[in-house]
């Protein structure tokens, strides 16, 4: 018997024998990589079903928190500009105070933080005028204002003056919130 003869005969069988081994042990592999992407797909669908309430009860209390921003605060999240809050609370903060003189500088910008420094000037007639001063001006919550100093000093005989320094902040929104109804 011829061996040459023979594997010459027999190659091209062996050859085409291995392209189809070859070719189903890559669909076989394609497809069990394909069966668990659909498992995986099937179980995050699942889970999003599972979970749906969840989601639901989150967004009503986001809803609930806008609201309560805009009733309590009068924030509205959709418009939020961080300058725009900080003039409305100083005009707050004057039409409270109307004998104060209150100088504010320019917006300065601090990390994510938009601050606005103020300094309020005010004669005071007694100790329960000043403890109601300092009290306002430290209810404010959005914005905020942060008191760096607190001086009093004699302007005349008898003539107390309070000197606050200090700064309304907010954080700054503008380039992050992009919240559309």
């Amino acid at each position: 018997m011829n061996y040459f003869q023979y594997l010459r005969n027999k190659f091209p069988v062996y050859i085409i024998s291995g392209v189809v081994v070859s070719l189903a042990v890559f669909i076989a592999v394609s497809m069990h990589r394909y069966d668990n992407h659909l498992f995986n797909v099937k179980y995050d669908l699942q889970t999003i079903v599972q979970n749906k309430n969840k989601i639901q009860d989150k967004v009503e209390e986001i809803d609930s928190l806008l609201s309560y921003l805009k009733s309590n605060y009068q924030v509205d999240i959709a418009d939020v500009k961080s300058e725009r809050q900080i003039l409305r609370s100083l005009d707050k903060l004057k039409d409270h105070m109307p004998e104060a003189s209150i100088t504010a500088t320019k917006f300065n910008k601090n990390a994510d933080t938009m601050l606005l420094p103020v300094e309020i000037q005010l004669t005071i007639e007694s100790y329960h005028m000043l403890l109601t001063t300092v009290e306002y001006i430290t209810s404010f919550r959005v914005p905020d204002y942060k008191i760096k100093k607190l001086h009093i000093a004699e302007d005349s005989p008898g003539e107390l003056v309070l000197l606050i320094n200090g700064d309304l902040s907010m954080p700054d929104f503008s380039e992050e919130l992009s919240y559309e109804q």
